[in-house]
């Protein structure tokens, strides 16, 4: 029956997807309609899309038409005129119907403004990447028996910031605060960094608690100010006030920047802590995190899975803290690709710096 078709399993997913829930859809009133309809099609395309890259929704409408030049089409010929013994419905969604949908979805299209715009390629890439992930997931555990059930997420900052605050930088902060803060001075005329940095550090702070509800904070200081402390402590607040969030993404526009930054962090952390363990640099010159404690003790069969989800982890970026690179973080935003999708929905309940 499906011969003609090869083994595009996808588009035939993303049909019957269609199909499945369209009647539903149906019921609702005509603005909710018109609303979910597209964001039915806009999922489908998603399934269409989960064993390649992201191209284009207008290219996947068109492949529904007769000059679309490929095999959606004939799939519909296919249901529609066929029991098909493994769908449990009656498939009722032919092919007047879509193109009739696709003519509306167009029109839309048209007429798209450039914030709705934005938040559909979000969506988009959201659903993509969790499909993209759950797929890879399902079939790695499969094929090798590699099942990952630790998503790197943070459940509670407290070890991290509770180390953190033993450091004599945090300790002498508040000390600070406690005696000289917010003391008459001109601090134009101050000539100690360590109090300029101390005072940017306390403004911050201040200007953040403040704001806490808010999602997009920016702090300006030159080179040498202590950014990087800063937003250490930023972030450990953030984390500590929003229970939601699960990830610290630290972006640079340097490697060199990121390997300066990974010291820092192992000098406040301790080189071979645990916590330190969950702190991952992701570039292209860092090979794959490994935990060559626990590699130690593994036998053969053992180290295939060791390795397995080492890499997984990698691909999916699968850790409380992560550092890495703008050119990193485009990559996963931006680009199309199935492989460079596949940590997107990461980002979501994460705070980047």
């Amino acid at each position: 029956m499906f011969q003609d078709v090869h083994s595009k399993h996808s588009i035939l997913s993303a049909i019957l997807y269609i199909d499945y829930f369209i009647s539903d859809v149906e019921k609702l009133d005509r603005v909710s309609k018109n609303i979910i309809i597209e964001y039915l099609f806009l999922n489908a395309y998603v399934i269409s899309r989960h064993h390649g890259g992201l191209d284009s929704f207008e290219k996947f409408l068109d492949r529904f038409l007769e000059d679309g030049g490929d095999e959606a089409e004939a799939c519909v010929e296919i249901f529609s005129n066929n029991n098909i013994d493994f769908y449990k419905r009656e498939y009722k969604s032919g092919i007047k119907k879509f193109k009739g949908i696709i003519e509306f979805l167009k029109g839309k299209m048209d007429k798209k403004d450039e914030e709705n715009s934005i938040n559909i390629y979000i969506y988009v890439k959201l659903v993509f990447s969790l499909l993209v992930a759950s797929d890879f997931y399902a079939t790695s555990e499969f094929m090798s028996g590699t099942k990952l059930e630790n998503f790197g997420e943070i459940h509670g900052i407290d070890e991290f910031y509770n180390k953190y605050k033993e450091t004599e930088v945090y300790n002498s902060i508040r000390s600070y605060e406690n005696n000289k803060y917010e003391k008459t001075k001109d601090l134009l005329k101050e000539k100690n960094i360590n109090v300029l940095r101390t005072e940017m550090f306390l403004d911050a702070e201040r200007e953040l608690i403040k704001n806490i509800d808010n999602n997009i904070f920016f702090l300006e200081a030159p080179t040498g100010s202590g950014k990087s402390n800063v937003s250490l402590n930023l972030s450990f607040k953030l984390l500590e006030d929003r229970n939601s969030l699960r990830k610290i993404y630290y972006v640079y526009p340097f490697n060199t920047l990121v390997e300066q930054n990974k010291i820092s962090m192992e000098k406040i952390f301790g080189k071979k802590s645990e916590i330190a363990n969950k702190i991952a640099v992701i570039n292209s010159i860092t090979p794959v995190k490994m935990e060559e404690e626990i590699m130690d003790d593994k036998d053969e069969d053992g180290k295939i899975e060791y390795y397995s989800k080492a890499l997984l982890n990698r691909q999916f970026l699968n850790y409380p803290m992560i550092l890495t690179t703008h050119v990193s973080l485009f990559n996963t935003m931006f680009n199309s690709s199935k492989e460079s999708s596949f940590a997107f929905h990461q980002l979501a309940n994460s705070v980047v710096v």
